[in-house]
């Protein structure tokens, strides 16, 4: 957490760790879903249970959900 009021952003430099956050979230979704997801909707259940939270829509008829850490 940075301490951000709600609705703002902060831009921060590229941070190598992103991209090994990003490389085993992809893996860990692959291994609950395979190749087959495309609409998370009806795993959002089976998500929570691996510590994945559904934020809702972000752009109209996307959902999106995050890991937490």
């Amino acid at each position: 957490m940075i301490g951000l009021k709600r609705g703002s952003v902060e831009l921060l430099p590229h941070q190598e760790e992103w991209n090994k956050n990003a490389e085993d979230v992809i893996s860990e979704l692959r291994q609950l879903f395979g190749n087959a997801a495309s609409d998370i909707s009806p795993y959002m259940k089976l998500l929570e249970e691996h510590g994945f939270v559904f934020r809702g829509e972000d752009v109209a008829g996307q959902s999106s959900a995050i890991r937490c850490l």
